[in-house]
């Protein structure tokens, strides 16, 4: 059987932030899920710095996700590592530290080497707390975070180009398609984790490769960081904001669901565990706004998956499901864009997503299919209730040209997610 070629494409999006950053004085944090890319990039940077004439032994790297660096997962032994590694080298050294969080005391030794070496470091992680107390007290105003995102809807049509299961004069055209086969469809089943481009296109291989991932996440990065012992009530949670994707929901509501499986927890627990969660990038929560007063409220929150076929890896891909996919999907892709996204409410209603960026404000209204006048009216009321001068946007899967009304546009999901500028 021919081996299939692994699929690198550059993700110049994180790449070029990274390489403008080089040579400056912060150490630059990679941060993001496992799987999201985050060793790939790492490479490319050390590829970069061989291309520029950094000599080899000057770039320094270690992968704590393999078992060879056991021995250097505490920070006496990897710091007197790194220095016997570059005794007696001339000029800058470059060290690359990809899943640093597996080093205990990482903090104090990369601390230790800005002083000791003439050094540039980037560190990857998967957790958030890689950037919490301890990180911040002993590196504040050192360290830059670039956080990578599971792949963009066009960087899933590059991936696919590159994986030479689209025409490359068709994939940009392909991908504005609604028609049954077309690439949102794919991208809307198994999601945007790079790894599967390089499996063969059959379902059951790809569901099982981001069962694997998700696996690795709920045990690596949630049980086994914060010693869970009850694995059984984290997947149970995981499922219920899986079956509850695009709702809001309040900690008391989970109880409520948990006590009708007969199990019981507090609404603290609840907090805990979701916090675990959004810490391993798994989860993402999007609180609710008063869009008036831009007040946030306290309570009922929404949650999306960092990528939104972890879902499906949960409950199983479901097409009635789709309403809460496009949801995740369309605040992921805000975020990633680095807008502040959060729910907005109304005397009447609820605007799906409000977003802020440096001054901008986008309203987007996400809908299936207007299938008819009443939910075409249903949807553009909520945007039609605010009066201001901000973007207003009904997103949806209709394959109709996208229109304006009252100032408030229609556009398909696909053309939304491929445009540059709204």
């Amino acid at each position: 059987m021919e081996e299939r070629t692994t699929v690198i494409v550059p993700r110049s999006l994180y790449l070029d932030r990274v390489l403008e950053l080089l040579d400056t004085p912060p150490m630059k944090v990679i941060t993001g899920m496992r799987r999201v890319g985050k060793s790939t990039i790492l490479r490319s940077v050390a590829a970069s710095l061989h291309q520029g004439g950094v000599p080899a032994q000057n770039v320094v790297s270690y992968n704590f996700e393999s078992m060879s660096l056991a021995p250097l997962t505490n920070a006496d032994a990897l710091y007197r590592d790194v220095l016997s590694r570059v005794s007696g080298l001339e000029g800058r050294v470059y060290l690359l530290l990809d899943e640093v969080q597996e080093v205990a005391g990482w903090e104090r030794v990369v601390a230790s080497l800005k002083v000791d070496l003439d050094c540039d470091i980037v560190v990857t992680g998967s957790s958030a707390t890689l950037l919490a107390s301890e990180l911040a007290t002993r590196l504040a105003g050192r360290y830059i975070e670039i956080r990578i995102w599971p792949l963009s809807f066009g960087e899933f049509l590059d991936f696919k180009r590159k994986a030479g299961t689209e025409p490359v004069d068709e994939a940009r055209a392909d991908g504005l398609s609604l028609t049954s086969g077309a690439p949102i469809w794919e991208y809307l089943r198994f999601g945007g984790m790079p790894g599967i481009h390089e499996l063969p296109p059959d379902a059951d291989i790809r569901d099982a490769y981001l069962s694997d991932v998700f696996n690795s996440v709920l045990l690596r990065d949630v049980v086994s960081r914060h010693r869970l012992r009850d694995v059984d009530l984290l997947s149970r949670l995981t499922a219920f904001v899986a079956s509850n994707l695009g709702h809001t929901f309040s900690a008391s509501s989970v109880t409520r669901f948990m006590k009708s499986q007969d199990r019981r927890l507090g609404s603290e627990t609840v907090y805990r565990y979701l916090q675990h969660l959004e810490e391993a990038f798994a989860l993402r929560p999007v609180r609710r706004v008063e869009v008036k007063r831009r007040r946030l409220l306290e309570t009922q929150e929404k949650y999306f998956f960092e990528d939104h076929a972890l879902r499906h890896t949960l409950l199983g891909y479901d097409a009635r499901e789709l309403p809460g996919v496009l949801e995740n999907v369309v605040c992921v892709e805000l975020a990633r864009r680095g807008f502040r996204v959060g729910v907005g409410q109304l005397p009447g209603g609820e605007i799906d997503f409000v977003a802020d960026k440096g001054g901008v404000t986008v309203y987007i209204q996400v809908a299936y299919l207007l299938a008819d006048p009443a939910i075409e009216r249903r949807e553009f009321a909520a945007l039609e209730a605010v009066r201001d001068n901000h973007a207003k946007t009904v997103v949806s899967m209709d394959a109709a040209p996208g229109y304006s009304r009252n100032g408030i546009r229609r556009r398909p999901l696909p053309e939304f997610l491929l445009d540059p500028d709204w």
